[in-house]
């Protein structure tokens, strides 16, 4: 994205940030197009419908910071803390989840050549079991052909 914004899509973008919001995913919800943020289509200001479709779709966005910058982002209602909470926490959960993913990743390279090994132990072990059947097998055949006599 350009760093020459119109104000409000600036503070959209900030928005954006501040809640954790894939762009894309704004994009996709409003129906504005990426474009509306680069080059031209990023310094001219956004439309009407446009503000109204953010606002209607991000209910906890203040409509006076969006339109003028003053205020609170976040409208303060108790339902928007609470989403606020719940947006923390699950960023906070991906966060940790990611740093234990990373941390005991090597330990799971190293099962995995463990059972490897073993895996591959099993298969000559079974080579050898069939090379034993098979020498049973033919003492077995030699001790029958023995009694025959």
């Amino acid at each position: 994205m350009d760093k020459i914004l119109s104000p409000i899509k600036s503070r959209v973008l900030q928005y954006l940030d501040f809640q954790g919001i894939p762009k894309k995913m704004f994009f996709e919800k409003t129906g504005i197009s990426p474009s509306n943020f680069k080059g031209k289509g990023g310094i001219s200001e956004i439309g009407g419908e446009k503000i109204v479709s953010i606002l209607t779709i991000f209910k906890n966005l203040d409509p006076s910071w969006l339109l003028l910058g003053e205020g609170n982002m976040i409208k303060k209602t108790k339902e928007s803390t609470n989403q606020s909470v719940i947006s923390e926490e699950n960023t906070i959960e991906a966060i940790v989840t990611n740093k234990i993913l990373k941390s005991i990743s090597p330990f799971f390279t190293d099962i995995k050549k463990e059972m490897n090994m073993v895996i591959k132990g099993l298969g000559e072990l079974r080579l050898d079991l069939d090379d034993i059947k098979e020498d049973y097998d033919m003492v077995k055949k030699e001790e029958g052909k023995e009694e025959d006599y």
